[in-house]
């Protein structure tokens, strides 16, 4: 072959072989990942699940995109609560005007039942300075609390405002306000309450959001005022 024909050749060559070591060095790191949650389970006794399917909740979060993957599962139970951290993973595409593409989004949540608890639907999430002030201008809604500005303009509350008001009170509001970097997104229904990191956390750095997860329980479970 030629030297014209290995300059030709080659450029295709080195990206097959770029792709093919990136996707090495993935699968590598996700073994290691895997590896770290099942380390963290078998040192404080809990259940590893490598894999699991996705939940059956009537979550935002469970319903977006396809290809919903539930890996590297950490299961306990702490009283009357079962706890779970899980590395959460779902797809979603776009088309543009010039086709079409994919983005996959992975991040870790803690799922938290309690058989006792008996929550309102709702959702909150991190406000979004400007997306959400062109929303209110378009008619999207949330629920604000007047006599709580601080909370009103970290959050969006979504749901019932009429049962939402008693759940959402000033306690609660602040206890949201201090565990605000723990989770993307917050959401409950029925005996589940499910915290998104929007992220994916070093294993090692599980009992942050199991902890925001339990002080929420605590907060929550028992009123029934609602």
């Amino acid at each position: 072959m030629s030297d014209t024909g290995l300059l030709v050749f080659l450029p295709p060559a080195a990206i097959v072989l770029a792709i093919a070591g990136s996707v090495i060095l993935s699968i590598r790191a996700e073994r290691r990942r895997s590896s770290a949650w099942e380390a963290v389970a078998l040192r404080n006794g809990y259940r590893f699940d490598r894999i699991l399917p996705p939940d059956d909740l009537p979550f935002d979060l469970f319903g977006r995109g396809h290809s919903r993957r539930n890996r590297n599962a950490v299961s306990w139970t702490e009283g009357s609560c079962s706890l779970r951290l899980s590395d959460y993973q779902y797809t979603v595409h776009r088309s543009t005007g010039r086709g079409s593409n994919s983005h996959t989004y992975k991040q870790t949540i803690c799922l938290l039942r309690d058989p006792g608890m008996a929550l309102p639907a709702f959702l909150v999430r991190k406000e979004k300075a400007v997306l959400d002030w062109i929303g209110q201008k378009l008619g999207m809604k949330d629920i604000d609390f007047p006599e709580d500005e601080a909370f009103s303009k970290a959050f969006v509350l979504k749901g019932d405002e009429s049962l939402l008001r008693s759940v959402f009170d000033s306690e609660t509001r602040a206890l949201l306000l201090s565990m605000k970097d723990c989770f993307s997104t917050l959401e409950g229904a029925g005996d589940a309450l499910l915290l998104n990191c929007g992220r994916r956390i070093p294993p090692e750095g599980y009992g942050l959001p199991a902890g925001a997860a339990v002080q929420l329980h605590a907060r929550l479970a028992g009123r029934h005022s609602w």
